[in-house]
């Protein structure tokens, strides 16, 4: 897949005349879903509200329903035009209904998404250095079919893990306490620099550098936080570096949403033959997490463009 990016501080002047058949949205939690949800909803013909859960991890709630991968697919190629709220939707929900829409033959798929301006953070720090932030609750490893790492499948490959990493200290380190057998893998971690404000980089480095080192990471790679092309491509240069070794890439996407949207779009591209999986702590995100509004993004994903 490729990627073309439009952005913007205001949303009228740049994104005022995208139009689209069909939208999906997640739920309103702070001021920057309001407004992204009320733009999409404006501008698009049909929405409607998709949720993951882990209780029915084949299925994807839109509204009232529960639709397997076949019922998804038909929904989305019933239209020509699609975008994905990813603000509010989360990354397992983008992740569906990327490989939906490739199912269904899409040329493209939008995915708008909205900078908060300022994050939550902890009234009470254990120390002085950490910066933690409370973004989510519930941590909880679990599988999304049919992103599945198949354990026997890996015993003779070169197995490498890549954290993109967010600024709560306790997703990384949780994602090793609920899957030790990671102590054997090559591990990577992606940082987002530049961060949506001078400095917000420091946040993830401060909050995992413990976990980074007690695990052996390799040097921390870096691209902007809001730049799903470039996360994308970081993810296929780790990839290709054991080309000849029968590689297997195991995503663990705990940062921004841009490098969230990068690694569905990974995912969904080296799906076959177990070359890539999702390691997913699937966190809910609290209410009031962020405020205000920084900058606004579209990403238009070229569909056709193969790997």
């Amino acid at each position: 897949m490729r990627v073309r990016t439009y952005s913007s501080t205001d949303e009228q002047h740049q994104f005022g005349e995208f139009r689209w058949d069909l939208a999906f949205v997640g739920a309103d939690l702070d001021e920057r879903s309001r407004v992204a949800i009320a733009l999409v909803n404006s501008a698009a013909k049909e929405s409607h509200q998709a949720e993951f859960t882990v209780e029915q991890p084949h299925r994807l709630r839109v509204g009232a329903h529960l639709l397997g991968p076949k019922e998804l697919a038909k929904l989305v190629g019933k239209a020509r035009s699609l975008v994905l709220e990813t603000t509010t939707l989360g990354m397992v929900e983008v992740l569906q209904f990327l490989r939906a829409a490739r199912d269904a033959n899409l040329d493209s798929v939008d995915c708008l998404y909205v900078e908060p301006k300022d994050y939550e953070k902890d009234t009470f720090l254990e120390s002085s250095w950490s910066r933690d932030f409370s973004l989510s609750d519930s941590h909880r490893v679990a599988g999304v079919p049919p992103f599945l790492p198949m354990q026997a499948q890996l015993a003779d490959r070169n197995v490498r893990l890549v954290a993109m990493l967010g600024y709560e200290s306790s997703r990384l380190a949780g994602i090793f306490e609920q899957d030790p057998e990671m102590a054997a893998w090559r591990k990577f971690a992606v940082v987002g620099v530049p961060g949506y404000s001078p400095g917000w980089e420091q946040n993830a480095l401060a909050n995992n550098v413990d976990t980074l080192d007690a695990h052996q990471f390799h040097p921390v790679r870096y691209c902007s936080a809001s730049s799903v092309s470039g996360a994308y491509d970081l993810l296929t240069q780790i990839h290709a570096e054991g080309h000849d070794e029968n590689p297997h890439t195991t995503v663990a996407p705990l940062g921004t949403k841009p490098h969230g949207i990068a690694a569905a779009m990974f995912l969904v591209d080296h799906s076959s033959y177990q070359q890539a999986s999702l390691l997913y702590d699937h966190p809910i995100r609290v209410k009031g997490r962020s405020s205000k509004v920084r900058r606004w993004h579209l990403y238009r994903i070229d569909l056709t463009h193969k790997p």
